[in-house]
């Protein structure tokens, strides 16, 4: 018997073991996610990663034209002009063209005014610019309501204009509709294109502190492509000790994965599940694959499943994406992508979460199936709670499928 072809409970002590060392000697992808992940990073020694207060002040720091960073208003032009463009025209306060042209006068970055996490006050143009930041906890007690009549108060209409945003590590919807949702992995890339850009004015210290904090954004609080294919390529080669590892360590989202992939695996005339994830597990509609073309840059999967949908098992929320992955034609990916980012796209329920529209990954769908701010109880129950929810993402896929269907036929 081939240990590579048996499930876990057929193996001998013997074949385990040497999994094991296989795993641990002759594991070259291991090193390589090892070096991605375990680089030294001052916020991680500080241990502020997941520390609402800690990254807001952070930004507040980038943001203030008068710090010590000494960029002037750099940082800030870079994430309004990013947040500007994301913004629906109606509720811009400004344009970004309008911003690109003039320095804000009077600019004031206050920390906890009136509870609110940053709140960017200009004189000129009169500018008034809210940010709640959520990174673990959820919304409480109708705040962003309270914060937004508070602002109004304070600042009326007509005299300044407004813009109320959202900040999220998953771009998860406000209670409010006059707030703009922006996630992390936005101020990632607007970030990582000033320091791109600006490189060679921009102090070392400054520099390289920045750079500290973006990879804490790119390895914590926002998928990494690079990452995750990593970990598909130990899986697939070092199953067996991956999977060993993982029930000798009792994490029960593992099981609740499996479970989940299985409930779809049973019905396979409808599904196709695409391989395995600890935490997560992706695939998207059989009927999709007479709808994509064979473009599938990723060989070692379905040539057709360039865009998948996921659930993912966090601590605090349970969520259902859906993705376009990376192909071997972007002009048909771009084609789609572009289609997603325009109100065509929006009014079939998508919503892009990124305004990055490159080779690689998009997220295009978002919604949180359970959350509990106190942390998600992974017991028996809540499969069942999560297969609930199959009926409305399957029709969600449904009309994805048809839009897509609409917009690659053209």
């Amino acid at each position: 018997m081939d240990p590579q072809d048996s499930s876990i409970a057929e193996l001998t002590p013997k074949e385990a073991v040497a999994a094991l060392e296989r795993f641990v000697i002759d594991n070259d992808e291991l090193l390589e996610l090892e070096e991605q992940i375990g680089r030294f990073n001052i916020f991680d020694a500080l241990g502020v990663v997941r520390q609402e207060i800690r990254h807001s002040n952070f930004l507040a720091w980038l943001l203030e034209p008068a710090e010590s960073h000494g960029q002037g208003q750099l940082f800030l032009k870079a994430i309004l002009m990013d947040l500007l463009r994301q913004t629906p025209l109606d509720d811009r306060p400004l344009s970004p063209i309008d911003l690109d042209g003039v320095d804000l006068a009077g600019v004031e970055v206050r920390r906890e005014w009136e509870n609110i996490d940053i709140l960017i006050v200009a004189n000129d143009p009169a500018v008034v610019i809210a940010i709640e930041n959520k990174i673990d906890a959820g919304e409480h007690s109708n705040q962003l309501k309270r914060y937004m009549d508070t602002v109004l108060r304070d600042y009326p209409k007509p005299k300044y204009k407004h813009l109320f945003v959202f900040l999220t590590p998953e771009g998860d919807e406000p209670s409010e509709d006059d707030w703009t949702t922006y996630n992390y992995g936005d101020i990632h890339n607007a970030l990582e294109r000033c320091l791109r850009l600006n490189e060679d004015s921009i102090g070392n210290e400054v520099a390289t502190f920045l750079r500290h904090y973006l990879n804490v954004i790119r390895g914590r609080l926002m998928d990494d492509p690079k990452i995750d294919e990593m970990c598909e390529r130990i899986y697939r080669n070092h199953r067996h000790a991956v999977e060993m590892l993982v029930e000798r360590m009792g994490d029960p989202r593992s099981r609740i994965i499996r479970e989940i992939r299985e409930k779809l695996e049973a019905d396979a005339q409808k599904w196709y599940v695409e391989g395995d994830h600890n935490i997560s597990c992706r695939f998207l509609p059989k009927k999709w694959f007479s709808i994509l073309p064979a473009i599938n840059s990723r060989p070692q999967l379905h040539p057709n499943a360039w865009v998948f949908a996921t659930i993912r098992l966090l601590p605090r929320k349970i969520i259902f994406d859906v993705i376009v992955g990376p192909t071997s034609d972007e002009k048909i990916r771009g084609r789609l992508v572009e289609a997603i980012h325009t109100d065509t796209g929006k009014k079939h329920g998508f919503r892009p979460y990124s305004n990055v529209r490159g080779k690689n990954w998009a997220k295009v769908y978002r919604h949180n199936l359970l959350s509990d701010k106190n942390g998600i109880d992974y017991s028996e129950d809540i499969v069942e709670s999560i297969l609930e929810h199959l009926p409305e993402i399957e029709s969600r896929l449904n009309k994805m499928g048809d839009f897509m269907e609409q917009t690659l036929s053209k």
